[in-house]
């Protein structure tokens, strides 16, 4: 209750601080909220509130917040943001968006399947203003409508619609599925596909070498392989396969084929 009304989410009993700061040394609070019942301890969501020279309410109202878990009937989730301009490096823009979780029932998903699911209606709201030195109008400049489908399994359905109630037109539809990782199996392991682009792992936003399907690049760190036991050495290996062996002869091991089979390239 000691938050600024912004910044608090209903239900929450417990909210701890965090405070971090960005690249341009300005301060983000994060305020993660709990609700302590006896039947257990259960996440609410997180509330932001971060600060620079054109944030109008610092302290006062959430950039923005999302809720983590669990999704409920009547929950209302805001977040406010505002944009820099590239040239003038001011926020000129703000974007407010209100999502309502407003119905519960049956989404039938593209392969026919149904999943019990929320439904979110969403409000956006566009401001603009003409410079830093006055603040965004009352009524927006811009405004649209979207309506979501939320299930537990981590299917998420989103579009633009043209009306809030009766009929109404979707456009720009897009569908997204969560798969845990506790559930992956071979038949649908996880996969990267870059375009037959190479993948670089890097702290300068470099791409990848033309050459490389991966190219890692630091100046302090190394690549640690998978690190086992002899008698653990993977089954019907790959040729070309790398592992580091930890007991026996220590060392990196390669394996060419089924005559040569595995080679020690390296000592401990």
């Amino acid at each position: 209750s000691s938050l600024e009304s912004g910044l608090q989410i209903a239900g929450s009993d417990v909210a701890a601080r965090k405070m971090l700061i960005d690249q341009d040394e300005n301060t983000i609070y994060k305020y993660f909220h709990v609700d302590i019942a006896n039947d257990g301890v259960f996440i609410l969501g997180t509330s932001w509130d971060m600060y620079d020279e054109a944030d109008d309410n610092f302290d006062e109202e959430a950039d923005y917040e999302f809720l983590d878990a669990p999704l409920a009937l009547n929950d209302v989730i805001t977040s406010t943001i505002e944009e820099k301009e590239y040239n003038t490096d001011v926020c000129l823009t703000q974007e407010k968006e209100t999502k309502t979780v407003n119905g519960y029932g049956t989404l039938k998903l593209p392969n026919g399947a149904s999943v019990d699911c929320l439904r979110m209606s969403i409000a956006v709201e566009r401001r603009t203003r003409a410079n830093a030195t006055i603040p965004f109008p009352v009524n927006p400049t811009e405004t649209k409508n979207a309506i979501a489908f939320v299930s537990k399994q981590g299917h998420y359905f989103q579009a633009l619609t043209s009306a809030i109630s009766g009929t109404a037109t979707l456009t720009l539809p897009t569908y997204r599925f969560v798969q845990p990782t506790n559930t992956l199996e071979e038949t649908n392991s996880v996969r990267i596909n870059n375009d037959s682009k190479g993948v670089a792992i890097n702290a300068t936003d470099d791409t990848a070498h033309s050459s490389a399907i991966l190219d890692i690049q630091s100046n302090n760190k190394g690549v640690l392989i998978p690190r086992v036991t002899q008698a653990n050495r993977p089954a019907n290996p790959a040729d070309g396969l790398i592992i580091y062996q930890i007991d026996g002869t220590k060392g990196l091991y390669v394996y060419i084929d089924s005559i040569i089979g595995w080679q020690r390239l390296a000592t401990e």
